[in-house]
């Protein structure tokens, strides 16, 4: 049957409604959020009763990785321990700080001292932990330590000579440590080397309890002074960090909660849009509850976080704003999810939103036929009602129209029944009815016209009777549903052939019509231009052409980062250039260099990086056995051919540029599939470095340096750079007893 529809399924379609509580994104409509965040019930993640911990132990802070591994810092113990919510796996990491002995004992008296036995953390303080690394604030023995995270090795230390009493820490982005020294009233700034750069806020602080850093490298310093309290936040300009007021960012008259009672602060913590929380203080004195608080910068003023009852000693925000938060007895672990409630409609009572439509069909007396909709329920609770109304009067507003009652609950596929639904307009409204937390989402609507039906295909006596009729047009409908969407898809089936038009889902059935294999590390695009080649492919199959071919086509197009390489994957070459951009701005700010000096220098790296790009050509090269006849020398002749194995074996070289671990398996998968009949291809993975006797090819992973160091005219760190790399602590692979690698 043929019938004209109606559709919205993109924001802009959406936008094209009139919404009431509802707001739109690239998924449909939802009830509209509270502008405000806020925080569902707690959950407890750890435990030290119920994990089995006896004696004297607590958690003075917690640090969260990339992995949402939680890193426990015991004060009383001296140890750090690894928590993995998802497995509930908890371990104790064994620091080279001293390291922990498997008594337990503290390690922090005078006898371990005299024995000459290594020394563990003493009441530790403050931990955070970055990509490689772990900081330790060591407050008794008034040191900050820098600690390999899989090594589990120290690389150096701060001592006493630097800090009185190292209480806590945070860590930007540029893995930049501040240290809140609560001996001297300040914060010091260490770099990722150990060295100190700046001291922060000595003409403010008197005593600092605790330290955030949000997400745009504001500092903010909980501190107290005469009993008061005040928060101090200060900005990075012109490479250090200042507060611009004389006065503190929030001052001691503004630390009550709404009710007017007196917050007695703890713990901050910072995350983006100068959002900040503050936990209250354990006392066992005071009986009053304790609160959660999270501070609104447009009205100036605390407001309470009530899925949250008790006292905080530490709190840790994560990326998705996910707060960690430690008791004040320290002895468990919460977890409070971020989320946004749902904006509460006055004008029906409930969590509710409406979305209405005028439909112009463009002729008069249309039957309106059937709707489809797309919509999801994320809770048990959410619904979605559709009400509807027809008319020729194209002059009537959405106040005069009769909508339809009872409402379709949940249409995802119906009729629309009723004397109503003919006319030139259908007016629909869409009602979404949510809870708190949860909302139905829409993501399409689609309305069929003009009335059509299997029923008109069956004898005149079938439609004589009328609630006959409408019972066995209903029935047919179920029927109709099917076979029109089967109609549509056979109607559309040609796009399915086409490798440009297909849907992603379906790309690799239609690979499977031609026998091709592309695993996940395969992008859409490269995909649809694999099917699209697979004739031409097919002719060169089992050619050193066609391999070198689906090679370049697996790695064409992939995103490596423009200017800005940073953003490149974790490569060596990246790796290398990063590490010569941090080597030349410490040399800026000590004076060294200009910046036209650093700029030039990274151009000139750049360059050179490009032209050796451009000159190994693609990321592939392959080196076949009879190449080595054009090698006069016999005894590098005979280097190679052990390199390449056999008259029947070639190599394929990849280049040191990006590949991934994944990405590396694709391709030898796809040499073993593609390789000539009757050989052997073998995937060597190069490195930007010269081995003797090994895989070193000049200009392809091997580049001769311009500079020279002179004397009088170089400098370290400019035309030579010392440097020691962290590797994986393999015997004989840059490692020594005692300093890099411990022997358990």
């Amino acid at each position: 049957m043929e019938f004209e529809f109606l559709v919205t399924n993109t924001p802009e379609g959406w936008r094209g409604w009139r919404g009431d509580n509802l707001e739109v994104d690239a998924a449909g409509i939802r009830i509209k959020k509270d502008p405000v965040s806020t925080y569902v019930s707690p959950e407890l993640v750890f435990s030290l009763e119920e994990m089995g911990f006896t004696g004297r132990s607590d958690f003075s802070d917690i640090a969260l990785d990339g992995c949402g591994i939680l890193y426990l810092l015991d004060s009383l113990r001296g140890e750090i321990y690894r928590y993995d919510p998802r497995q509930d796996r908890l371990e104790r990491l064994c620091c080279f700080a001293g390291i922990s002995r498997e008594d337990g004992g503290s390690g922090n008296n005078m006898e371990d001292r005299e024995e000459g036995r290594p020394l563990e953390f003493r009441d530790p303080g403050g931990i955070w932990v970055t990509d490689d690394s772990i900081y330790i604030a060591d407050t008794g023995n008034r040191k900050l330590h820098s600690i390999s995270k899989h090594l589990l090795q120290t690389r150096w230390m701060l001592d006493g000579e630097v800090f009185e009493e190292p209480a806590d820490i945070v860590v930007d982005g540029h893995e930049n440590i501040y240290v809140m020294d609560t001996g001297i009233g300040v914060i010091v700034k260490v770099t990722k080397e150990g060295e100190v750069s700046e001291v922060i806020g000595e003409s403010y602080l008197n005593n600092p309890l605790d330290i955030a850093i949000d997400d745009s490298q504001n500092l903010y310093v909980l501190d107290e002074a005469d009993g008061e309290y005040r928060i101090w936040r200060f900005v990075l300009e012109g490479g250090r960090y200042i507060s611009k007021d004389v006065q503190p960012w929030i001052g001691p008259e503004k630390f009550q909660d709404r009710d007017g009672v007196d917050i007695n602060p703890s713990c901050i913590a910072a995350g983006s849009g100068d959002e900040l929380f503050v936990g209250e203080s354990y006392d066992r004195e005071n009986g009053s509850e304790k609160k959660l608080l999270r501070y609104l910068l447009e009205e100036g003023a605390f407001a309470r976080i009530l899925s949250y009852r008790g006292s905080a000693h530490k709190l840790v925000m994560d990326s998705m704003k996910n707060l960690y938060l430690i008791t004040g007895d320290k002895k468990k672990v919460y977890f409070l999810k971020y989320t946004r409630k749902n904006r509460f409609n006055e004008k029906t009572s409930l969590y509710s939103g409406d979305a209405v439509r005028r439909f112009d069909s463009g002729r008069d007396d249309t039957y309106w036929h059937r709707i489809k909709l797309d919509f999801v329920f994320p809770a048990h609770g959410t619904q979605v009602q559709v009400s509807y109304f027809a008319t020729n009067n194209k002059d009537i507003g959405e106040e005069d129209v009769h909508w339809s009652t009872p409402p379709l609950a949940n249409p995802g596929d119906a009729l629309l029944d009723g004397g109503d639904i003919k006319g030139r307009y259908l007016w629909m409204k869409i009602t979404l009815i949510g809870t708190e937390y949860d909302s139905p989402g829409v993501r399409s609507v689609r309305v069929y016209f003009p009335r059509m039906s299997y029923l008109r295909y069956l004898p005149a006596i079938y439609q004589e009777d009328g609630p006959s009729k409408e019972f066995l047009e209903r029935f047919l409908s179920l029927f109709e549903s099917f076979f029109v969407d089967i109609e549509e898809e056979i109607d559309g089936i040609t796009k399915y052939f086409d490798p440009q038009g297909v849907p992603a889902r379906y790309l690799s059935w239609l690979g499977s019509w031609l026998a091709i294999e592309a695993d996940e590390t395969w992008t859409e695009s490269r995909k649809r231009e694999l099917i699209k080649k697979a004739p031409a492919l097919y002719k060169m199959r089992g050619t050193r052409e066609g391999l070198m071919e689906i090679l370049k086509l697996y790695v064409e197009g992939k995103e490596y980062g423009g200017d800005d390489m940073a953003a490149e994957p974790p490569t060596s070459w990246c790796e290398a250039h990063l590490r010569e951009g941090k080597a030349l701005d410490r040399l800026v700010e000590k004076g060294y260099i200009t910046k036209e000096d650093r700029k030039r220098e990274m151009a000139e790296y750049r360059n050179l990086m490009v032209e050796r790009m451009e000159r190994a050509g693609e990321l592939f090269d392959i080196f076949e056995y009879f190449k080595l006849m054009s090698i006069e020398d016999k005894e590098l002749r005979e280097i190679y051919r052990k390199l390449i194995g056999c008259p029947r074996c070639f190599l394929v070289l990849v280049n040191p540029l990006s590949l991934r671990d994944e990405e590396l398996r694709t391709v030898k998968r796809i040499v073993d599939s593609q390789a000539p009949a009757h050989t052997v291809g073998r995937v060597v993975e190069l490195r930007p470095s010269i081995y003797l006797d090994g895989h070193t090819y000049l200009g392809i992973n091997t580049v001769l340096s311009r500079r020279r160091f002179v004397l009088e005219k170089s400098g370290l760190g400019k035309d030579s750079v010392l440097t020691e790399r962290e590797e994986y602590g393999h015997l004989d692979v840059k490692s020594r007893i005692g300093v890099d690698t411990v022997i358990s």
